[in-house]
């Protein structure tokens, strides 16, 4: 059987928090097996976009709905997912915070300018 179709095999991995963006990295591995000998090995990452993930959110049914819609992640690793949608969320209020500090640093500035009190 020479020209045997090869098959491909999913091994999932790690699932972690996108650094930037609002996403999880999903990575897994293919391996293509031709005749029952593996021929070829590649390591890869999906990113699954979460834009409406907010504060609000309920992270159990969006973990669920990731879990349902993406094959490499199983039943079983729901909890994980919902730890790492928990860290985006903790990342974001965060950023949030940081920002309204960085303009209210910035507003105190400017009235300070406006009323000649410039150090």
């Amino acid at each position: 059987m020479a020209d045997a179709k090869p098959k491909r095999k999913f091994r999932p991995g790690l699932i972690e928090p996108d650094p930037v963006e609002n996403a999880l990295l999903v990575h897994y591995e293919v391996e293509e097996i031709v005749d029952g000998q593996t021929v070829d090995k590649k390591q890869s990452v999906k990113k699954i976009k979460l834009n409406a993930l907010s504060a609000d959110s309920d992270l159990p049914a969006v973990a669920q709905d990731v879990v349902d819609k993406c094959k490499l992640i199983s039943q079983s690793k729901l909890p994980l997912v919902v730890k790492v949608l928990d860290q985006l969320v903790a990342r974001n209020q965060v950023k949030t915070m940081s920002d309204e500090e960085d303009y209210q640093e910035w507003d105190d500035q400017w009235q300070a300018h406006r009323k000649g009190e410039v150090e």
